[in-house]
């Protein structure tokens, strides 16, 4: 439906080109080994989507 491709097309645009301006922001503690290393969290970051791939254990991490 070309309307639909349209209407996602601006909704694009919108998200990129307008300033995000945040309303509020939600605190949520994490607790994290000290041997997992890497591991960073953006602090205006919305939802959990990290980026596994650069994330590794420290050799003396025991997995059990």
């Amino acid at each position: 439906d070309r309307r639909r491709e349209l209407t996602f097309e601006a909704a694009d645009i919108f998200f990129d080109e307008l300033p995000n301006i945040p309303l509020y922001y939600v605190i949520r503690p994490m607790f994290i080994s000290s041997t997992v290393q890497n591991f960073n969290i953006s602090p205006t970051a919305y939802s959990q989507n990290y980026k596994m791939e650069h994330i590794w254990c420290d050799p003396a991490c025991d997995p059990q």
